[in-house]
């Protein structure tokens, strides 16, 4: 459960505590993955997981694209705007853009 679920437990008294059960580690991104990136004109999130480590090595010009505001939060929180930003929270609606575009 996430701190978004709990007041609806906690309306009809459960007792609720929450813990975080994993944890993320990043990976160095390797070199040529590194140039690949730089290089590429498109950026697509399907979770804001991996947006701060990938923005921080991306250039000005990439074209972002993201699933959900919170994605988009954290987009132009590390300054970047995001080109696209998918109205329905899916990676299904994603994959559409990305067919739209190539």
């Amino acid at each position: 459960m996430n701190a978004a679920d709990a007041p609806f437990f906690e309306d009809r008294n459960f007792q609720i505590e929450l813990l975080r059960l994993t944890s993320i580690h990043f990976n160095e991104i390797p070199n040529q993955q590194l140039q690949q990136l730089r290089a590429s004109q498109w950026i697509f999130f399907t979770s804001q997981t991996a947006v701060e480590q990938t923005l921080l090595v991306a250039v000005p010009r990439t074209k972002i694209a993201v699933i959900g505001a919170k994605s988009a939060q954290k987009v132009r929180k590390l300054g970047f705007d995001p080109t696209f930003i998918s109205s329905v929270e899916t990676e299904k609606n994603m994959h559409l853009l990305k067919q739209n575009i190539f």
